[in-house]
């Protein structure tokens, strides 16, 4: 980043080098009487608006940055017992009530997403919010014709065979083992009346980024990871879908749809509502192992 990045009221500062400490990049420095910034690019400044959250005196100042949309901080955080109650809480909703989520908790979801750490600033994942039921279940029958063609393609030998050669193992058996046998048990669901796709939901959040850029997919996990915490936190249900990012990704009538620019790869999908019941215990999860060395 070029210098001048940061701007320092030489009047404000009281040169405790609080700003210089906390610094990951070492851009900062005190020099006699006055913190400046360094010039080189190996101390470059990346945004991070560390230095402003810690200034006791608001003396300096970030590109980009205004100390009115910061929040002042309590002394004391929630502890690790409190957030471990609502991650226990949490469930994967997969069935809704009828009832529309209003455009508010919504925002409050997406200020949370916005403190995510999602690389280095700015963020670069971008979301598109469907509120409503009509609008969800809007998107189910061009969603679920993507999935028809992914079982015929898989079930035509001469198109598998090339499949294969194209994705990693990894992948090609992950789609023949389960994504082939759960579309076609939403497919057989529909022709019942059942809609096993997008379950319902009242409200969705599409998550996509520049695939040219920083790690997109990654970003944009985190992001939805935040998302479905602040609608736990909201008392309302939600629930990651794999399928559908896929499908619209490669249906160019729902990219023009929802404005995807060109560069953009969807890379999550969080339903979200109230969900149509309660949990009385949490349900125990473990990884398949810790290893300390």
């Amino acid at each position: 980043m070029a210098s001048g990045s940061n701007r320092v009221d030489h009047e404000k500062c009281i040169r405790c080098s609080r700003c210089v400490s906390v610094c990951p990049q070492e851009h900062l420095i005190l020099e006699e009487t006055k913190i400046n910034e360094r010039s080189d690019k190996l101390h470059a400044c990346i945004f991070c608006g560390h230095c402003m959250s810690v200034c006791p005196t608001q003396a300096i100042v970030v590109e980009g940055f205004d100390y009115k949309d910061f929040t002042d901080l309590p002394n004391k955080l929630p502890s690790l017992d409190d957030f471990e109650i609502l991650l226990k809480a949490r469930r994967s909703t997969r069935r809704y009530q009828n009832k529309p989520v209003p455009k508010e908790l919504i925002d409050k979801i997406i200020d949370t997403v916005s403190l995510a750490p999602m690389s280095i600033p700015p963020h670069r994942v971008e979301i598109i919010v469907l509120d409503s039921k009509e609008k969800v279940a809007e998107l189910v029958p061009p969603v679920m014709n993507e999935i028809k063609r992914w079982i015929y393609a898989f079930s035509n030998p001469a198109l598998r065979l090339m499949m294969r050669a194209m994705m990693p193992a990894s992948m090609f058996k992950a789609i023949v083992d389960q994504i082939i046998p759960l579309s076609k048990g939403m497919l057989n669901a529909a022709s019942e009346g059942k809609e096993y796709l997008a379950y319902n939901a009242p409200a969705m959040l599409l998550f996509h980024a520049n695939k040219n850029e920083d790690s997109p997919v990654e970003n944009c996990v985190i992001a939805y990871t935040y998302a479905m915490i602040a609608a736990e936190g909201l008392s309302l249900g939600s629930c990651i879908n794999g399928m559908i990012p896929p499908a619209i990704d490669h249906n160019k009538i729902l990219r023009e749809k929802y404005g995807i620019p060109k560069q953009n790869q969807v890379c999550g999908c969080l339903l979200i509502g109230y969900p149509w019941s309660t949990f009385n215990r949490s349900i125990p999860r473990k990884l398949r192992s810790v290893k300390w060395v």
